[in-house]
């Protein structure tokens, strides 16, 4: 009796973690930025460091800072450049993905 009750409560907890992960999965958050995009925390603007050089270096900050706290999710960076002055952290299930380009071709 308490080796069937000890399965059914192992295959309980397996059961719920896995439903737990589906909604955490679900609920991932996703965000397109573009080299025009401003910073979602406006506090960063304020850094003596910010400038024309390093702008897109704090969005892109921002951004994964905000998808760390939301517990992960993906970045989505449209086409165009972006200049990385300083190391960026990418935190755990967040993804970063550039935007696949559109090819303008004629056969």
């Amino acid at each position: 009796m308490q080796k069937a009750y000890a399965k059914m409560l192992v295959a309980f907890i397996l059961l719920i973690s896995l439903v737990m992960q589906m909604k955490s999965f679900a609920k991932a958050a996703v965000y397109t930025i573009s080299p025009t995009t401003a910073p979602c925390d406006k506090t960063m603007t304020k850094f003596t460091t910010y400038n024309k050089y390093t702008k897109q270096y704090y969005v892109i900050r921002s951004y994964l800072e905000k998808l760390e706290h939301t517990g992960g999710g993906a970045l989505i960076l449209k086409k165009g450049t972006y200049t990385i002055s300083n190391v960026l952290y990418v935190p755990s299930n967040v993804t970063i993905r550039c935007e696949p380009l559109q090819l303008n071709h004629r056969f």
